[in-house]
């Protein structure tokens, strides 16, 4: 069985453990938090510093079949590009992509020299505007301003490092590339929806966009990815605004979220497309697709009520795990105990149709309200209402 190391065990290393195993590979989670989030989701858990040179660390990176990182912290990323390019360790991971996708000037310099299509820069376009900062992941730090006056007193206060761009509205949409130059796929589209404060709390594959803006969108991720020379995988996210697509950003990483919905939606498996990218040189298995609508959300659930929310409160709780009980047959993955006043869960569904897709996310909410209380979720209409008006600011970690 091949064995695959996962640097980092938030949300980004809680998937790709979900992915490992559904791949058939051995899953070994190094992190220095020794109640990482996604602990209970690998077959061997180590506590430490990955670049420590320990012997237990050092015997597990000497042994791995393929390294994956899954944090974005830039001294750890560099030292395991250095240590895999020292010991020859097959690391799945591209330093210089990252560099330029982890930094919103870098990357929107980018897109200005090849003038690829982007909601507009300040003080370019209107009200409202989006503030967001240079190399935080996800919705961290980001503002919205619907006022002249609270604009200029951002600006006055330091807001001029921050990347403004006019907020666009319309709905949001995510495509993973993976390769090296020259030989590229694309994977299903996901459209994604957000919370209150712009982060991703629900991304699905409900195979409603038109087949010219979904060939827009993967001629987007390739021109990108040819142009950065990646090798690896990136995310490509963005907004179709009144029938043009923008682009929102890139992140040469594996993705939170969009990565599982895809799984069950057309049956590829980013980790196993990973591992035979780096570990023989190219894709080995055939693209599939499925057809299948997939959806995944965030629960919260306190006090007998239960809310949805974006990705971040997943690793605000305790050690997550596969979850079985909960409901009849969604996948369930959350930090659930008896008695937990407080907990989160990662709902999956998947379906042949839109409509068996949304029949069964109402019996699982029906579930839900059985066994835990009143649900405040909404319906995929009132989403697809909220995304069309809302999305503008749309970013995952």
């Amino acid at each position: 069985m091949p064995k695959i190391v996962i640097v980092g065990g938030k949300l980004q290393g809680s998937e790709a453990a979900y992915l490992g195993r559904k791949a058939g590979f051995e899953i070994v989670l190094i992190d220095l938090d020794p109640q990482a989030p996604a602990k209970n989701l690998c077959s061997r858990f180590i506590c430490g510093d990955v670049l420590s040179d320990t012997p237990q660390i050092t015997a597990e990176l000497d042994s791995a079949d393929l390294i994956l990182p899954t944090m974005e912290n830039d001294t750890v990323l560099k030292g395991l590009t250095e240590l895999a390019e020292k010991k020859g360790y097959c690391l799945a991971f591209d330093w210089d992509a990252y560099q330029i996708s982890s930094s919103k000037r870098r990357s929107d310099r980018l897109f200005a020299e090849h003038q690829l299509p982007c909601p507009k820069y300040w003080p370019g376009g209107s009200l409202p505007y989006i503030a967001k900062p240079d190399s935080e992941s996800g919705s961290h730090g980001v503002r919205y301003f619907k006022r002249q006056e609270d604009l200029d007193a951002f600006l006055k206060d330091g807001g001029e490092r921050f990347i403004i761009q006019e907020f666009v509205e319309g709905p949001s949409y995510s495509v993973e590339i993976i390769g090296k130059p020259g030989n590229y796929r694309t994977y299903e589209i996901t459209q994604i929806f957000v919370d209150d404060v712009y982060d991703c709390n629900l991304a699905a594959t409900l195979h409603t966009i038109e087949p010219e803006k979904k060939q827009r969108i993967e001629e987007l991720a390739v021109e990108i990815a040819e142009r950065i020379g990646l090798k690896g995988i990136m995310d490509l996210e963005v907004i179709d605004c009144h029938g043009e697509i923008k682009i929102l950003e890139i992140d040469a990483r594996l993705p939170s979220q969009t990565a599982i919905v895809v799984y069950h939606a057309s049956g590829m498996n980013y980790i196993k497309e990973l591992y035979d990218l780096f570990t023989s040189g190219g894709f080995i298995g055939e693209q599939i697709n499925h057809g299948k609508c997939a959806s995944l959300t965030h629960y919260q659930f306190e006090d007998g009520v239960w809310s949805s929310h974006g990705e971040h409160i997943m690793v605000e709780g305790g050690q997550l795990d596969y979850t079985e009980g909960l409901c009849s047959e969604a996948a369930v993955i959350s930090d659930y105990l008896p008695g937990r006043p407080v907990w989160r869960g990662t709902f999956i569904n998947w379906a042949d149709t839109f409509e068996e897709l949304d029949a069964k996310e109402a019996k699982m909410r029906k579930e839900l309200e059985e066994k835990f209380g009143e649900g405040r979720v909404k319906t995929y209409a009132e989403l697809v209402d909220c995304a069309e008006t809302e999305a503008g600011g749309t970013e995952r970690g």
